[in-house]
């Protein structure tokens, strides 16, 4: 917060630059939670309440190494850059079309989805699967993986969302590629 309140009301510079400077330098960057936070010091969330640098909280941080001088006391947020949005109507929740071909995600969060009546009727053609974090991860997508793939007889298409640093994995043999169970990457 320091760092991004000196580059937007010390130097002057746009958040949009920052955000875009430590989000292709952070290993961990998240998009939603760097653009938001640049965004929370700019002033862009709450209209007239920004984030300025603290010359005194820096010092504190930095055990006295460094002292700045001449930080912004005042933001200067302009106005037209705070947009309001308006409400949206809330949509309908609507059921699968058992009707359409699918393509199903297979996630962290979703690794049962074969329990689901509705999920099973799906004439599922293709599967994308995002890869795990670690092993243990990995080990669980690869049984959901194993466990759904049995049920799709259509199934044409399968493929791996990978993380920034790896490439794609595809297979269109009909059956999923199996993943190792030592945990390193296809």
């Amino acid at each position: 917060m320091q760092f991004a309140s000196i580059w937007i009301f010390t130097f002057g510079l746009p958040w949009e630059l920052g955000a875009a400077f430590t989000f292709d330098r952070l290993i961990d960057a998240d998009p939603a939670s760097n653009t938001l936070s640049w965004r929370w010091v700019a002033g862009l969330h709450t209209a007239g309440k920004a984030y300025l640098a603290d010359p005194e909280r820096i010092k504190a941080m930095t055990d006295g190494r460094y002292a700045p001088v001449g930080l912004a006391q005042t933001a200067r947020i302009p106005a037209d850059s705070i947009r309001t949005s308006q409400r949206t109507p809330v949509r309908e929740v609507r059921g699968p079309d058992a009707s359409a071909a699918t393509l199903l995600l297979i996630t962290m969060e979703d690794l049962s989805v074969e329990l689901i009546d509705e999920m099973r009727s799906l004439p599922v053609r293709a599967i994308a699967m995002l890869q795990g974090g670690n092993a243990w991860d990995e080990a669980a997508l690869a049984d959901a993986l194993a466990r759904f793939g049995r049920s799709c007889q259509q199934l044409r298409l399968f493929f791996v969302c990978p993380r920034r640093e790896h490439a794609p994995i595809y297979s269109s043999t009909g059956s999923p590629p199996a993943l190792p169970s030592d945990g390193t990457r296809l």
